[in-house]
């Protein structure tokens, strides 16, 4: 049914450029109006803070977003009418699986947002802090086990390059152990691992690309001290 792609395509559209557009705002430059202009502990913790409300505000708005269009009369009727071959029930678990589908696909674009803005030439940094605070309401579990090691790995090697490595990588194995022995999803007929595991997988894969020169710098930097 026309109406029924419609609807799809433009919600994924929506989901898309939420995000990407709240995340792209530079947070360093909120912090450091807030504090007078001056860098200092202050003022990166004060970016912290608004790199972590932009990811949580993110994914909160495509909720907010998708469950008002959701109830609409029109989409509803479209996507019973569409559904109506499968069960009552059917509609149910697509409205939950399309969310959660639509949740991961503004995280990756969040963090796109927050490296490549739109509306400005500086490369946002601690894109890895807005992957995790989109995730605390995606699966909070996981983001939390992903923050931890991101944390663990700094006070260890004071390195937050590799630390964001380390927690991309395991972010992904967060998502999918969780996703697959821990939260139970109902018979959706929906596999929610998979979906999960293959968006944070990208979304590690850009964060692991956007580190690699910084990575590469300071092994040369090394090499040169030596």
């Amino acid at each position: 049914m026309p109406e029924f792609y419609f609807f799809i395509i433009f919600y994924i559209v929506i989901s898309v450029v939420i995000p990407y557009l709240v995340c792209g705002i530079n947070s360093d430059v909120i912090a450091k109006k807030l504090t007078e202009g001056e860098y200092s502990r202050k003022t990166m913790a004060v970016a912290l803070f608004f790199d972590m409300l932009k990811g949580i505000a993110s994914i909160r708005l495509i909720i907010l977003f998708l469950h008002i269009v959701f109830y609409d009369s029109v989409f509803c009727g479209c996507t019973e009418h569409y559904l109506q071959d499968t069960g009552r029930n059917a509609a149910f678990h697509f409205h939950t699986g399309f969310i959660y589908f639509c949740m991961w696909f503004g995280s990756m674009s969040g963090v796109l947002g927050h490296y490549y803005r739109g509306y400005s030439k500086s490369k946002g940094r601690r894109a890895v802090i807005v992957a995790l605070a989109a995730g605390l309401v995606i699966n909070w579990l996981a983001a939390l086990i992903a923050l931890s090691v991101f944390i663990l790995m700094v006070l260890i090697t004071r390195y937050v390059s590799l630390s964001t490595v380390v927690t991309a990588i395991s972010y992904v194995f967060a998502v999918w152990l969780t996703e697959l022995y821990v939260w139970n999803h109902g018979n959706s007929g929906l596999d929610y691992a998979s979906i999960g595991t293959v968006f944070c997988g990208i979304i590690a894969v850009i964060l692991i690309l956007n580190q690699i020169g910084s990575i590469k710098g300071k092994l040369s930097h090394g090499k040169q001290k030596q």
